[in-house]
């Protein structure tokens, strides 16, 4: 498998490198989803009205009582590298 650009140290633009290409896309076998009737709707909060909100709600998440050990026992059990 390749790897991905996020992984690569390189030096080139970000927008250049995550261009996918049909000759990027040679030999790769992608499987996407059929979804002709599909419509992306936008989002229902601009990131302006959605930034303060987290802000404000998130630390009333965290305050409810066994919060840090149901999100410790979600943690993915697979190592994370880099």
């Amino acid at each position: 498998m390749e790897t991905p650009p996020s992984m690569n140290n390189s030096s080139t633009p970000v927008g250049e490198s995550c261009t996918l290409t049909a000759e990027r896309l040679k030999g790769k076998d992608i499987d996407l989803p059929e979804a002709p009737d599909f419509i992306s709707l936008p989002p229902k909060l601009s990131l302006a009205e959605a930034m303060p909100l987290n802000e404000a709600l998130l630390p009333l998440v965290n305050a409810r009582p066994g919060e840090r050990e149901r999100r410790w026992r979600e943690k993915v059990t697979a190592p994370f590298v880099l």
